[in-house]
């Protein structure tokens, strides 16, 4: 009976597959937690300083729904900075705050969302939450979007595209001449883009971060201090866009988290003195290790580009949650493929974890070679 309350809306919603592997990691004895998107360096001393300092002053009360005005301006600076264009700036609640609160102040029920496959385990559920459609783009095998590919996916109950470059769980990143060809079909088609751009920071091989809002293209940009800074537990991100959207969510803000957390709020202020080229170039480091040393076994991982994660076929014989589980019971913690796409060919690593660990997954892994 009591199930029988639940709404429509949420029957249809399966518990996150990164978070069902990671609630099992500590149930093992020597765990080998290669799970989630999260940086293994510890936020900065700088900022954890004013964090305390926040909270002796007394800054732990309510703060407006749309954020302080010294983060909104600092943020405003940065993006300017990079010659992003917005008209209005909020602080969310994590990246993901601002993912609920745009899909629901952008889609009714029947329109459809373009989402590139393989994608971040929330956008197909937030999608469906609103009363959306999301429609999925076939990447495979670079995880690049093909202009051709989104042409042909178009449709009358279109709404918006969502894009996510550096991409989770792949490590794909689109580069100039990906986005400026992307833009062209967005621009001849009137498309909205809602941007996931919070590993723009983590871009690879010297190259950098390529932003479609730059490209003459109505978007809203969904950006955070979480991954950057190591501060994923912190929830703090923020929205960037056009002032028609940024005003209704910020209205849709005060009805849901009503605001973002009051003191990691004044703690980022000194987000933006903080240099963490250090802490990236480690990560490439790790990204060549892990790459390299699965090339090395005899498995065919598309070389990630950006991000935290590399994306592997499974040995043959395999789905991605048989291959899983035969990791798992090595006590190996990598996430199957199919929580990031309608295919399930593949298992994600994330490589933001020691170097001891990332040695140990390797062993593991040869043991269980193709």
């Amino acid at each position: 009976m009591k199930e029988q309350l639940l709404s429509d809306r949420v029957r249809g919603i399966e518990p996150s597959g990164i978070r069902k592997i990671f609630d099992r990691v500590p149930l093992a004895k020597n765990p080998i937690n290669l799970t989630m998107g999260e940086p293994d360096f510890d936020v900065p001393e700088l900022i954890k300083d004013a964090a305390k300092a926040a909270m002796d002053q007394g800054r732990n009360k309510y703060t407006p729904t749309q954020g302080i005005p010294p983060l909104r301006q600092a943020i405003a600076e940065h993006l300017k900075s990079n010659g992003i264009p917005f008209e209005e700036v909020m602080v969310t609640a994590g990246v993901s705050g601002g993912l609920v609160l745009s899909s629901l102040a952008l889609i009714n029920p029947g329109d459809e969302v373009l989402i590139p496959d393989p994608y971040f385990v929330m956008y197909k559920y937030v999608v469906g939450l609103a009363g959306g459609t999301p429609v999925f783009l076939d990447t495979y095998p670079d995880f690049k979007l093909k202009p051709e590919t989104l042409e042909k996916a178009i449709s009358p109950r279109t709404k918006f595209l969502m894009l996510n470059s550096p991409n989770n769980p792949t490590g794909a990143v689109l580069s100039a001449p990906e986005i400026n060809a992307l833009a062209e079909v967005v621009k001849k088609h009137d498309l909205f883009v809602v941007s996931d751009e919070i590993y723009d920071r983590f871009v690879f091989d010297g190259n950098h971060h390529e932003s479609i809002s730059t490209r003459d293209v109505p978007t809203l940009i969904l950006g955070g201090f979480s991954k950057t800074y190591g501060m994923t537990g912190w929830r703090l991100g923020y929205a960037a866009g056009p002032a028609w959207l940024i005003k209704q969510m910020i209205t849709m803000q005060q009805y849901s988290f009503t605001s973002a957390n009051s003191v990691a709020q004044f703690a980022v202020l000194k987000a933006f003195s903080c240099d963490m080229s250090k802490e990236i170039a480690s990560l490439e480091e790790r990204r060549d290790m892990v790459y390299e040393g699965l090339r090395r076994l005899g498995f065919k991982p598309t070389r990630p580009e950006g991000a935290f994660y590399v994306f592997t076929p499974v040995p043959p014989g395999h789905t991605s949650e048989s291959f899983v589980e035969r990791c798992i019971a090595k006590e190996l913690f990598v996430i199957p493929g199919d929580a990031f796409s309608q295919k399930d060919t593949h298992f994600r690593i994330s490589f933001a974890a020691s170097r001891e660990d990332l040695r140990r997954a390797l062993n593991v892994l040869e043991a269980l070679k193709p």
